[in-house]
């Protein structure tokens, strides 16, 4: 140890007698930028070394494509994915008619829109539509969903969420003296 604190000594002499002729700040700016330098070479060095043991990180996709066994598979870069398109309701029962109707069974979904028109023929008119459960029946049971109850009116229309639940139902409507149209659009 104690002559590589003597070479350690020399070598430093020999650098102040080297600057011993540039004023103080050269001398500081000399020395800076050597030590700056130096840790940069130690930086690189160190990075290489790690590189080359196999903790440089990451590689990139071309870098993989490159390390594939000649003659075997190689790794490709996966295509970006498309955004995928905002869902919007679309109508999958739709129901229409001018007087009293009873619908066959349909399937609704807790979610689902119902969404009603009518178009009255002249001002004394009516428009009642209810779903009912199937099995269950007007005038016996209570309606699942109350669509509508209308009179009077030269036309019209609503749009309500079903929050009952998925069902089994049909649509019973009584209806005097006005076209009438029922849909149901599901979110999809």
């Amino acid at each position: 140890m104690a002559g590589f604190q003597q070479q350690a000594q020399g070598a430093w002499r020999g650098v102040q007698s080297r600057l011993s002729g540039f004023p103080p700040a050269a001398r500081i700016a000399i020395i800076g930028g050597s030590a700056f330098i130096a840790l940069c070479l130690v930086c690189a060095m160190c990075g290489g070394i790690i590189s080359a043991l196999g903790g440089g990180g990451k590689t990139t996709t071309a870098q993989q494509q490159n390390t594939a066994a000649p003659g075997g598979p190689t790794a490709t870069a996966k295509p970006p994915t498309e955004t995928p398109k905002p869902k919007t309701y679309q109508t999958v029962q739709h129901l229409t008619g001018s007087g009293n109707k009873t619908t066959q069974t349909f399937h609704i979904q807790n979610g689902d829109q119902i969404v009603w028109k009518t178009d009255g023929k002249s001002s004394a008119n009516l428009f009642i539509a209810d779903l009912y459960r199937n099995g269950d029946t007007y005038g016996n049971d209570a309606p699942y969903i109350s669509v509508a109850n209308v009179a009077n009116q030269k036309s019209g229309g609503d749009t309500s969420t079903v929050q009952a639940g998925d069902a089994d139902v049909y649509l019973w409507v009584e209806a005097l003296s006005v076209n009438w149209t029922v849909d149901i659009s599901r979110l999809q």
